[in-house]
């Protein structure tokens, strides 16, 4: 895409455009960032293979399966013991994604 560094889609489009656009800034080095809010925000960013997303410790973001919530206050969760230490410290922020049953852990954006 000669001159262009950067394209952004701020509306509604088929995901399989969405794939095909970003497929072609890949195979350009373009950047590709899509954006769309409509009661539920979804953004997707690519940077290329030499961006690299990791918190201020320089450590790369982290995952872990969730075995259990109890939904008191503060709330609990306790994650798989197989999958090792989560590595969370106090004052760090964390999201959940792709949980069922429990829609009060999703209200916020982020959760310390």
């Amino acid at each position: 895409m000669n001159g262009i560094s950067v394209v952004v889609v701020s509306i509604p489009v088929n995901e399989m455009v969405l794939l095909a656009l970003n497929d072609r800034c890949r195979a350009t080095d373009t950047c590709f960032i899509s954006a769309f809010t409509a009661g539920f925000g979804k953004i997707f960013c690519d940077f290329g293979d030499i961006f690299v997303v990791s918190g201020e410790d320089g450590e790369p973001a982290a995952q872990s399966q969730i075995e259990t919530i109890i939904p008191s206050y503060p709330e609990m969760v306790k994650v798989l013991e197989e999958q090792g230490h989560h590595g969370l410290e106090t004052g760090d922020f964390f999201t959940f994604s792709c949980i069922k049953g429990i829609n009060e852990a999703l209200n916020e954006p982020s959760k310390e």
